[in-house]
């Protein structure tokens, strides 16, 4: 056992271990934390770019069925003196109402589900912390178990607004297709 009389001289000690050939990592509390952060932080935009791709799939694979099955009415409301501009406003105006409805819905749920799920994610980084992180690091600071049941609201606030930016963009695309079907063709082939 080495015993430190002042801290000011444990980056020496460190020094001289690794002088005489012992491998000594020292990993200080905030080092643990910043290593811990930065994988956070990668986890997110990973999440962040996966929300995205399935957002977009989704909304295009969902209105490009719509569009599919469509044609004969889309062919009927041309036939009847419906712009090209109105069903491009029609098409994208549903594909942002199913991308509202199924928001509301996963919010509601994901919301209902923190709030379920924060208990044993609470009791279990309580234990972690206890059985690993503060016998190894001497980390005493207990942890708010009300920090696992907290919502961000920014972070809400920004993916809903990166959703419906994505959702508007993306159902462009298939409600394009929709205003520029024929209503001579779209009525025959029905």
């Amino acid at each position: 056992n080495i015993v430190l009389n002042s801290i000011t001289k444990r980056s020496e000690v460190i020094k001289a271990l690794n002088k005489a050939g012992y491998a000594y990592q020292d990993l200080g509390d905030l080092d643990v934390f910043e290593n811990l952060e930065s994988t956070l932080e990668t986890i997110s935009k990973i999440f962040l770019i996966s929300f995205i791709v399935l957002v977009a799939s989704i909304v295009i694979l969902t209105m490009g069925k719509l569009v599919s099955e469509s044609r004969r009415e889309i062919g009927i409301f041309r036939a009847i003196g419906m712009r090209k501009k109105d069903i491009l406003i029609m098409f994208i105006s549903q594909s942002l109402l199913y991308v509202f409805i199924g928001y509301g819905i996963g919010l509601l749920l994901g919301i209902g589900l923190n709030f379920i799920a924060s208990t044993a994610v609470s009791s279990w980084f309580s234990s972690f912390i206890d059985k690993t992180v503060s016998q190894s690091f001497n980390v005493v600071n207990s942890v708010d178990n009300s920090i696992f049941c907290n919502i961000n609201t920014i972070a809400i606030l920004i993916y809903t607004t990166l959703l419906f930016i994505i959702s508007l963009i993306v159902s462009i695309i298939p409600s394009m297709s929709a205003s520029k079907i024929s209503p001579v063709e779209a009525i025959k082939d029905e």
